[in-house]
């Protein structure tokens, strides 16, 4: 808050505050040039303290940098687009009784409207990861990610399945074009990308020794100390 206050200048050496009303260009005390506060670098002190609280905090809750595409962070999203994109693929040939082409896009909004849920799962996933700034978020959110990657797969799987056991009287020859396969597979590999999102728990270092095992002395000599039995 104090860095947003204008014409606040700082001693570097002891800190001192001021401001352009006091008509001060060295501090009285140190004969040192002021300079813009938020042009100061923190203390040694206040360094030491953020240094004990980032060492304080488990490794998996630590933040990470807003490009940091590890750990499936990046993958992800970059199959969230690819999935987008296969929607602009052919999906669909039909010969007779007409002949045409039908993409992703064309077959979910003029034919088989359920469709849009994979397209919607994507364009989810991708603000959902990269919001995911540290290792704990990320695996906290792999069931519901996993779920949105394999929408498209799953669809898939059934739209193909009841087209091809559907009974028509009229005669239709039709096939499955390249890219409704693609589609399919960014879908499978992106939900097993999902399962494993945020990797696995980084080692923790152990801060402190152990501790010996307590031990009482009798008239026997010394022997480890055993707790009471809770009943």
């Amino acid at each position: 808050m104090l860095g947003a206050v204008p014409g606040l200048l700082c001693c570097p050496f002891c800190r001192e505050l001021y401001t352009k009303d006091d008509a001060l260009e060295r501090c009285p005390d140190c004969g040192v040039d002021l300079v813009p506060f938020h042009e100061v670098a923190p203390s040694p002190e206040t360094q030491l303290e953020q240094d004990y609280l980032v060492e304080q905090t488990p490794p998996e809750w630590r933040q990470l940098a807003l490009w940091d595409w590890r750990r499936g962070r990046g993958l992800l999203p970059l199959l969230a687009l690819l999935g987008l994109v296969s929607y602009a693929l052919p999906w669909f040939s039909q010969s007779l009784p007409e002949t045409r082409v039908l993409t992703g896009y064309q077959l979910a909004r003029h034919h088989v409207g359920w469709l849009w849920g994979g397209a919607v799962g994507w364009f989810i996933l991708i603000p959902l990861v990269i919001t995911r700034r540290s290792i704990a978020a990320m695996r906290g959110v792999r069931m519901i990610a996993a779920i949105f990657a394999s929408l498209t797969a799953t669809e898939v799987l059934v739209f193909v399945n009841i087209t091809a056991s559907r009974q028509n009287q009229v005669i239709v020859q039709f096939a499955w074009e390249w890219g409704i396969w693609i589609s399919c597979f960014v879908s499978a590999l992106g939900a097993c990308i999902a399962v494993t999102l945020g990797g696995p728990l980084p080692a923790r270092q152990k801060s402190d020794p152990e501790l010996p095992e307590p031990t009482v002395v009798t008239s026997k000599g010394k022997r480890p100390k055993i707790p009471p039995t809770l009943h």
